[in-house]
This record gives C-alpha cells, structure tokens and sequence, in this order.
C-alpha cells in the first residue's frame, strides 16, 4: 500500500509542543484525512492517508518511505522539500481544503497511481 501524508503548517519552535496543534485547526486537518480516506477507499486506490507526527521534517518523512506529501494551504514558501522529488508534492489550496473538497487531492493520488503503473 503506498503512503501519502498530509503535511500542516509548520511551528516555529517556541510554538512546538504537545498542546499547539489542537489550537491550529486539529479538526480541520483530521476531517481532510477521513474524507480523503474514504473516497480513496470507495475507489479501491491502494492508498493509506496518514497525519504528519514529523513537523514537517522531509528527512523523517523520507525514511518512513512516504510516497506522497500532501500540503496544507500556506505552506508553498515554508516547506523545505529537501531532495524530496517535487512531482510528488501537492500544495493544497484554500478554497478545497476549508471546504473539505478532497477531489485535486484525490486526482492527484489518481495520477500518481497511474504513473507508477505506466500508463
């Protein structure tokens, strides 16, 4: 089964910690998740959605060999993706992720799937 995760906004390290991540918008993220996850399911795609516990940490996510890194909105100038294949990444935007409209995220696994069996 391949691995996306779903990458949010980085914390500055005076903001890290076990209690910051519920105050930025934990429901949100974990809605995105489930939503994604079950339209991956309902189409029988052979991917598992999983929620970033690297803070965003390209090298982590690497060696946990994720296949795709999924972007929450605002993370275009912050995310450090490292040597991590850029066609790989997908930076969400607003209006779909607030919205909870999984679909670019799910064209996108979409694409990847079929890159992956050469068509």
């Amino acid at each position: 089964m391949k691995k996306a995760v779903l990458v949010y906004y980085r914390t500055n390290m005076l903001l890290q910690g076990p209690f910051y991540k519920p105050l930025y918008g934990i429901k949100k993220y974990h809605a995105y998740i489930d939503r994604l996850q079950q339209a991956v399911s309902d189409r029988k795609l052979d991917w598992n959605i999983i929620a970033d516990d690297t803070d965003a940490d390209i090298e982590k996510l690497e060696q946990e060999n994720v296949d795709v890194v999924l972007c929450e909105p605002g993370l275009e100038k912050f995310f450090n993706a490292g040597d991590f294949p850029t066609n790989k990444i997908l930076f969400l935007d607003s209006l779909s992720y607030y919205n909870t409209d999984v679909l670019p995220a799910l064209n996108f696994l979409i694409h990847q799937n079929n890159i992956r069996m050469g068509s």
